[in-house]
This record gives C-alpha cells, structure tokens and sequence, in this order.
C-alpha cells in the first residue's frame, strides 16, 4: 500500500483506513499473511462488505473517510444499524439525554439484554443502571434490566452492587415501588440476610 502511494495521492486519511480494512479482514479471518487474500470476502459479514471494500480499494481517492465510513454502515439495515450497537451509544450519551430519553431507553432495554454479550452487561450497562438510580431517579423502571443483568453476577457482587439499591427502593415514601420489588421479590431473596431483611427492610 505504502510502497505505491506515487501513484494516486489520496486524502490523509487513505492509508489509515486501508489499514483499518486490514483489521475488519482479520477480524473475520484471521492474521493476514499477503496482500492478495483482502479479495477474499466469503467471513465477511455482507452487510459489511460494501463498505469494506471501499476501504482496501486500490484507489486511495476513493476510501472514505472515517466519518463517512460510520455514516455508511450506520444506515438502515447497514451493519451498524443494530440494537446492540444503539444501545451502545446512548449509554455514552447517557449523561445529556433528555429524562423522557433516558425513560424509554430503560423501558426498551430489558427485551434485549438477552441478546447482548454479558461482559458488556456486566461492566457497561449494570454501572449505568446503578447510576440512574443513584444520580437520575429513574426509580423503579431499572428493576426489570437491573434483575436481568443480575443473573450475571456471582453472590458477593449481588451483594455489593444491587442489594444496597434493593435496601434504598424499600426505604422509599413511593408505595407504588415498594409493591414492584414485592411483586419481583424471587429475583433476589437469596440474596437478603436476616439481619438485613430485619433492620432494614422490614422497618419500611
């Protein structure tokens, strides 16, 4: 790539992205040994490899930019119009959404966590979800994706993570959230000790 760049002077972000359609090749394929084998797309997932070729196109001219190249695979039916990629994104944008936003983000979110990587829902979304509560008084709508992405964590990190929230909700004047953490009460009753249970739970 680099050898024949006397050819066609591209932008400045020609070889970048050549490089870029490098890495997309290897990550369907594995390490890439020769130049040659970027003609192969039979991994490459093919709401992807237009765009994909776009980039190791052997005219530098013609390559997007990275901007544009998102833009590309962004659009509908492209292959980053998906929900877990969606649901990516707003959480990085979380902080400056609108409350009605955030509201219905949370109430769409629990019908695709099944569909997410539990990494992803363990340390990217369960930290959003404590921080609404904690910071957004989003209340008593993360309960469902919060008992969702609780099934993830072992017993020491249940305790740690969600019983506090759990302790809080109870303590709450809004009876309306008391009766949905009793109405969900089997997704962490293992989880409350007695002394818990008695001092600060009960009370309420």
């Amino acid at each position: 790539e680099l050898s024949d760049n006397t050819k066609n002077v591209g932008e400045k972000w020609s070889a970048d992205m050549w490089r870029f359609g490098c890495l997309i090749w290897e990550v369907f394929n594995g390490p890439l040994t020769r130049s040659s084998s970027l003609r192969n797309l039979n991994k490459i997932p093919k709401s992807l490899v237009p765009h994909y070729c776009e980039l190791v196109g052997a005219n530098p001219k013609l390559r997007p930019s990275p901007s544009k190249f998102l833009q590309n695979c962004s659009q509908m039916g492209g292959f980053l119009d998906n929900k877990f990629v969606e649901t990516n994104l707003f959480l990085e944008e979380i902080q400056i959404k609108e409350p009605d936003e955030r509201q219905k983000f949370f109430q769409e979110l629990s019908n695709n966590l099944d569909n997410f990587p539990e990494d992803f829902c363990r340390h990217k979304v369960l930290p959003q979800l404590l921080m609404a509560f904690e910071f957004g008084n989003a209340g008593a709508i993360i309960l469902t994706p919060l008992f969702k992405v609780g099934k993830f964590l072992n017993s020491q990190e249940y305790q740690q993570k969600i019983i506090p929230i759990i302790v809080k909700m109870f303590s709450s004047p809004d009876r309306a959230m008391r009766i949905r953490l009793l109405q969900q009460m089997e997704h962490f009753i293992q989880y409350l000790n007695e002394p818990t249970v008695n001092t600060q739970i009960f009370p309420h």
